[in-house]
C-alpha cells in the first residue's frame, strides 16, 4: 500500500520536475494542470461516493 501511494504521488511530481527543465512558464503551467486535475479528480470522486448524501 506504501508503494502504491509513493506510485500515485510520484506521476505529477516528475511531470513537475521535467517541466522546470523547460522554464518558468512551463513549470507554472504543469503545476497549474496537475492542481486543476487534483481538485477536479476529487470532486468526481467524492460525488460519485455519494459523499453528499450522508446525513450531518
Amino acid at each position: 500500500m506504501v508503494l502504491t501511494n509513493m506510485s500515485y504521488y510520484a506521476i505529477p511530481l516528475v511531470s513537475v520536475m521535467f517541466s522546470g527543465h523547460l522554464g518558468n512558464v512551463h513549470l507554472a503551467g504543469a503545476t497549474l494542470g496537475n492542481s486543476w486535475a487534483t481538485v477536479t479528480g476529487y470532486a468526481f470522486v467524492a460525488t460519485l461516493s455519494g459523499a453528499h448524501y450522508w446525513p450531518p
